[in-house]
C-alpha cells in the first residue's frame, strides 16, 4: 500500500462529504468547494490535494 503523503487524495475518501437532496447518485457535496465553478459539488473522483493543502481533508477512517 502506497504511504499516505504520495496517495492522490480523493474527495471519495474524505468524511467531510455530504450527500443532499437532488445530487446525482454519484455527487455529494462538500462546503469547501462552494466558492468553485463546481458550486460544492463533488464527485468520488474529484481531486482533494486543495483541501489537504487547506488542512481540511478528513480522510475516512478505515477498521482493520
Amino acid at each position: 500500500m502506497k504511504a499516505f503523503g504520495t496517495m492522490i487524495p480523493y474527495c471519495g475518501n474524505c468524511s467531510r462529504k455530504i450527500k443532499k437532496e437532488g445530487l446525482s447518485k454519484d455527487e455529494y457535496y462538500c462546503d469547501v468547494f462552494i466558492d468553485t465553478p463546481m458550486k460544492g459539488v463533488v464527485t468520488s473522483d474529484t481531486d482533494g490535494t486543495h483541501c489537504v493543502e487547506l488542512g481540511v481533508y478528513e480522510p475516512i477512517q478505515q477498521s482493520n
